[in-house]
């Protein structure tokens, strides 16, 4: 049986106090009874009282009066007054101060009952408004929340959306100036051998000479791309061997020793001593070290200094660096570095070649540095500046767990291709 409700009955005189609390008893009702003001409110405060009989002609404070000390403290409390002194300027003061019903004594019980059972239905009513206003206001808070997280995330897709877009266009248009120059060198050469037939043996060999540096330029062109593409695929395939990081650097080196002489470039490296070996692809993280200092070669004017350096960062991380005097990066750029096909915006200025100053290619050396430096579970970064140059770097696990199962062995020789 559900609780019909708790009253209190504020009445100074005893037998009335005990008359109505005998009839609510009668209806299952809980009761309590206050003779004062001061107990009334007591009362109030520490029990939850549904609704309030209250006579108006207390000894300490007018009914009206705790009336509205009662809404005060307790708006949703319904008050039923039950008074010997009816008047109309009571009943209306009465009613204007929000009481639920306004009775007169004596009152048949039945009478005094139906008004209690509609006084205390109200309440719960309106505290079951107010329980799903509340929950209504949490979900539209939570609704507009959710809302606003997603407005933001569809922005951010937007601006992602807006900006692989500009990134594509680029892309299109370096591609196609990477493939036009080589088909035109191409076509020069069809033509001289046309117009040239009879030229003799040594211009056939020239242009003959030419073609073929073209069609492999081209070739190069297309293998980047395709390995670019598959390069997700490589990743079960790590052959990881434990190598000293100090032969990784001299590999790299002397691969680049020709093209930093050809550029004037000085090459200062640093690499510290007792470095633990690294258990690492060999190829890959020698073609990283490779991209990184090919991409400082061609940032940094003729004559500039790079750097390469490598330490241990903490026991269980060492760091390959990078750092070069040239042109840095604009901090709109930075972002984008390590994307697939990210050279620069500025199209109309590409320049094609492998080393000049300021030349750029497809954009994927730096995007290939960070997905094999990541393959071995390390991190790439950059700091740059636009007055000091930029420093490219990346750390890889001293002793990293073997992955994918591969075998671990003692490399030798630290050259890939």
């Amino acid at each position: 049986m559900s609780d019909p409700g708790s009253i209190l009955v504020v009445d100074d005189t005893e037998v009335v106090r005990w008359v109505v609390c005998r009839a609510l008893d009668l209806y299952g009702y809980q009761h309590h009874a206050a003779e004062t003001v001061e107990e009334a409110l007591a009362a109030i405060e520490n029990h939850a009282i549904d609704a309030v009989i209250l006579d108006l002609q207390l000894p300490d404070l007018p009914g009206t009066e705790v009336l509205r000390r009662i809404k005060g403290r307790q708006p949703r409390v319904e008050v039923i007054i039950l008074t010997g002194h009816a008047s109309v300027a009571t009943a209306v003061e009465a009613i204007e101060s929000d009481a639920f019903a306004y009775l007169e004594k004596p009152a048949a019980s039945e009478q005094i009952i139906g008004i209690v059972r509609r006084a205390v239905e109200k309440r719960r009513l309106a505290l079951e408004n107010l329980r799903l206003t509340r929950q209504l206001r949490s979900a539209n808070e939570e609704l507009e929340a959710k809302v606003a997280r997603r407005t933001a995330e569809l922005a951010k897709a937007y601006e992602d959306l807006k900006a692989l877009d500009r990134l594509k266009a680029a892309f299109i248009d370096v591609a196609s100036h990477e493939l036009r120059t080589p088909l035109a060198v191409i076509e020069t050469v069809l033509a001289i051998i046309r117009e040239n037939t009879h030229a003799g043996r040594h211009c056939s060999a020239r242009a003959t000479e030419l073609a073929a540096s073209a069609t492999t330029r081209l070739n190069a062109l297309a293998t980047r791309i395709s390995g670019f593409a598959q390069i997700d695929q490589l990743e079960s395939r790590l052959e990881r061997t434990a190598i000293e990081p100090k032969l990784l650097v001299e590999n790299v080196v002397a691969d680049v020793s020709a093209l930093l002489e050809s550029r004037r470039q000085k090459l200062t490296v640093e690499v510290e001593h007792d470095l633990p070996d690294v258990s690492v692809d060999a190829n890959k993280i020698h073609d990283a070290v490779l991209n990184l200092l090919m991409n400082a070669t061609k940032f940094t004017a003729d004559g500039g200094d790079i750097g390469l350096s490598v330490r241990n960062v903490d026991v269980e991380s060492v760091e390959f660096r990078v750092s070069d005097t040239g042109i840095g990066i604009a901090e709109e750029d930075k972002p984008h570095l390590f994307d697939g096909f990210f050279t620069s915006l500025d199209t109309l200025h590409h320049s094609s070649g492998d080393s000049d100053f300021e030349t750029r290619g497809i954009g994927l050396g730096l995007a290939i540095v960070k997905k094999f430096v990541e393959m071995h579970g390390g991190k790439v970064g950059i700091e740059s500046n636009r007055r000091t140059g930029s420093s490219f770097w990346f750390t890889l696990p001293a002793r990293g767990a073997d992955l994918n199962g591969a075998s671990e062995g003692r490399s030798k020789i630290g050259r890939g291709g």
